[in-house]
């Protein structure tokens, strides 16, 4: 019997598995990811959000175009607006329409 896909993801068990294990475990990711943690820590000192909060620290500009980790390159937004950017109601647009 197949393995079941995740529906958000579409993704089976084990590729989520293979997924963590070959892309987020990277030394790279895994910077990227302290660098993360380490900018909410920051801006959790100073007040503009608190543990779980639903809310995410989002950079205005990426930091792989150039954008740094200080708080004036942060900016707060609830997790629904920050995640699953081009998608609507949680479906994927239509490509070519």
């Amino acid at each position: 019997m197949a393995e079941k896909r995740d529906p958000v993801t579409h993704r089976t068990p084990s590729q989520t598995r293979e997924h963590r294990r070959e892309y987020q475990q990277t030394p790279e990711q895994r910077e990227i990811n302290r660098r993360r943690k380490a900018l909410r820590y920051k801006a959790e000192k100073a007040g503009l959000v608190k543990r779980n909060d639903g809310k995410d620290v989002s950079h205005k500009k990426a930091i792989v175009n150039g954008g740094g980790d200080s708080l004036k390159n942060v900016t707060v937004q609830p997790a629904a607006k920050n995640r699953g950017h081009g998608m609507t109601d949680g479906k994927k647009p239509n490509k070519g329409r």
